[in-house]
């Protein structure tokens, strides 16, 4: 009975069991012609749920004098997109 009460209260996050494939599917299912401002939307929110350096960060540490750390961030970020984009099938 506690099982069953449990899957009702908490149910299982599918995403956590999910493959890249079927997450890849399932998105372009639901969203098959996303606009350029949806995409940097949801990339920037993938990169928020990993925590990833940002553009910002990047600003702040190169006027703060630390331009390697700033270019490598920045580097970092092209990658990134170009990554997601080419899941998207936009890069």
């Amino acid at each position: 009975m506690f099982k069953g009460a449990e899957a009702l209260l908490f149910p299982p996050d599918r995403l956590k069991v999910a493959t890249v494939q079927q997450i890849e599917q399932a998105h372009r299912l639901n969203h098959p012609m996303l606009t350029p401002v949806q995409i940097d939307r949801f990339v920037q929110s993938l990169r928020e749920a990993r925590s990833d350096p940002t553009f910002k960060k990047a600003i702040e540490l190169a006027t703060k004098g630390n331009n390697s750390v700033a270019k490598g961030i920045l580097s970092f970020l092209k990658i990134q997109s170009c990554r997601i984009f080419a899941i998207l099938g936009e890069c």
